[in-house]
């Protein structure tokens, strides 16, 4: 896959180029003769790492050349919405001493975090109100209103912590987070929910599914949406599950109860030819990044074939292409039509 320029992204979504092939989302778009109306591009990347060993950057991007190439491709995409999760949160470098220049904590305090240095100048940030871990960046063009405040909500259960090896069936991810902020869109007003949700682990108990925090956290998303009143909800992120595996639980039938045909949003996960949903997790195959819309229609894509990486000089990293601190996910582009009627 490669960069979308703006002018392809702000076309109708029915003619826009695919830098994904054809892992696009069976959520049609308007007809070629339809009023599509004004749109937008969004893009979502867990930037989460196998990187389980080291306790300072446990599962978070610690190169800083890989971060440059990384950020250097998603600014390359120019889309309107920026969501990022498993980001290094400021507070781990704070305690990290680190004195290497090549790692992502270097001189930390003295320089942008992470967030906004893989998104420049460009956007504005809006993070959630725990360890920052998942932030959606603005771009300049569509404005961050200065009334717009970030709600984050509170997680459903007691939070836990991979690396301090708490975490089981009883608690939430310390570095999940849904929150949600309301913007001026192209059509309108929006309320834009920006999430990563619990996922499953091993902790000191041993494996654990996280499906009690999970499944709440479903349902705070999309009463998230619902916040700003009058308002155009887009949802994106990280689900940490596919939510049409039979292994889906109980996490999987909150889903179903609030998309189509039972619930009013639509999800537009990146599909194949087969309709099957694109992986977007590759470490584990599954499909869990995604947009949902109520109102909007959307055109979704995986980046990357097969890894969104896939041009970094490898010989960089100490493990080579098989680093650990390489991100597992794809990101997922989505071009976002406002219909005559939003």
């Amino acid at each position: 896959g490669g960069a979308v320029s703006r002018a392809d992204a702000a076309a109708d979504p029915s003619d826009a180029a695919r830098p994904g092939g054809d892992a696009v989302s069976d959520a049609r778009p308007p007809s070629p003769d339809a009023a599509a109306g004004p749109g937008l591009v969004a893009v979502t990347l867990d930037l989460s790492t196998l990187n389980l060993a080291d306790p300072v950057y446990l599962r978070h991007v610690s190169s800083q050349p890989y971060e440059d190439f990384l950020g250097a491709a998603l600014r390359a995409l120019d889309a309107d919405l920026v969501a990022l999760q498993g980001l290094l949160p400021s507070a781990v470098c704070a305690t990290a001493n680190e004195v290497d220049p090549t790692r992502t904590c270097f001189e930390a305090s003295l320089r942008p975090t992470q967030a906004e240095r893989l998104l420049g100048p460009d956007y504005q940030l809006v993070c959630d109100a725990g360890r920052g871990t998942t932030c959606l960046g603005v771009h300049a063009r569509l404005g961050l209103p200065p009334t717009a405040v970030r709600t984050t909500s509170a997680p459903p259960l007691p939070p836990c912590s991979v690396g301090a090896n708490t975490c089981d069936d009883a608690h939430c991810d310390e570095d999940s987070a849904v929150s949600q902020v309301p913007l001026s869109g192209p059509a309108g007003p929006l309320s834009v929910v920006f999430f990563m949700l619990s996922g499953p682990g091993r902790g000191a108990g041993g494996f654990y599914t996280g499906q009690a925090c999970r499944a709440a956290q479903v349902d705070q998303l999309f009463a998230a949406a619902a916040l700003a009143a009058d308002a155009t909800p887009l949802v994106l992120g990280d689900l940490a599950f596919d939510p049409e595996s039979p292994l889906a639980g109980d996490s999987g039938d909150r889903v179903a109860t609030h998309v189509a045909p039972i619930g009013p949003f639509a999800d537009h996960a990146p599909r194949e030819a087969d309709g099957a949903r694109s992986p977007t997790e590759l470490s584990v195959g599954t499909a869990q990044d995604t947009l949902f819309t109520r109102g909007p229609t959307a055109r979704c894509e995986a980046l990357g074939d097969p890894a969104f990486d896939a041009g970094f000089d490898f010989a960089l990293l100490a493990g080579g292409a098989e680093d650990r601190g390489r991100i597992t996910h794809r990101p997922v582009l989505c071009r976002i039509a406002f219909g005559a009627d939003n």
